[in-house]
């Protein structure tokens, strides 16, 4: 079967493969059919999904820029998906397997990692530091699981809206940052980087 029926179940709107290097922030909307969109949410969302804190965002607390005072906001939630050349599974959660359609779609030739991420509302909005994916260029896909105020920007001065259904390509080693959300519980993002 050719790939593009293979994701038509997962996939409305397949983004065009791009080459490194490329410049700017590509965004496409309505990307996951809205019953795999809804499974995701489902399963990231279930209170039995196990989660991990990380008191930083971006940096480890050696190389922030910030004071500790500053720092004590800059936290979120993180679940490894794949690290160190291998999928992470979490029983009876097997994440890897269920993102195969998204990889296909971004046709992805070797992943680097992949982590969804968990910011939570913290009833101020909360712009994180700078960082990169990687020193290097390399392709990052956030997908975005759901709509809230929270926002990913750009040196450049470009923002891109948490809107749930959303991809947002770019080059892992511009620098980017996260900030949190007022208007939901919680912003998920489902970050990916790979070649």
């Amino acid at each position: 079967m050719h790939l593009i029926e293979e994701l038509k179940p997962y996939i409305k709107s397949k983004p065009k493969n791009r080459e490194l290097p490329f410049e700017g922030v590509e965004i496409h909307d309505n990307f996951l059919t809205d019953q795999y969109l809804e499974h995701l949410q489902n399963m990231f969302f279930d209170q039995g999904f196990p989660w991990n804190y990380s008191p930083f965002v971006g940096y480890s607390q050696n190389e922030t820029k910030l004071t500790k005072e500053q720092s004590d906001n800059h936290l979120y939630f993180i679940h490894r998906i794949y690290d160190n050349l291998r999928p992470i599974e979490h029983p009876p959660f097997q994440v890897f397997d269920q993102l195969l359609p998204i990889f296909g779609a971004l046709e992805v030739h070797a992943l680097v990692r992949v982590r969804a991420l968990l910011y939570v509302n913290q009833t101020e909005q909360i712009k994180h530091e700078v960082h990169q994916d990687s020193p290097h260029p390399m392709k990052t896909a956030l997908v975005y699981l759901n709509d809230n105020n929270g926002w990913t920007g750009f040196e450049d001065g470009t923002k891109v809206d948490s809107v749930a259904n959303r991809v947002a390509l770019f080059d892992g080693s511009v620098l980017h940052h996260s900030a949190t959300c007022t208007d939901a519980k919680e912003r998920l993002v489902i970050n990916i980087n790979y070649y």
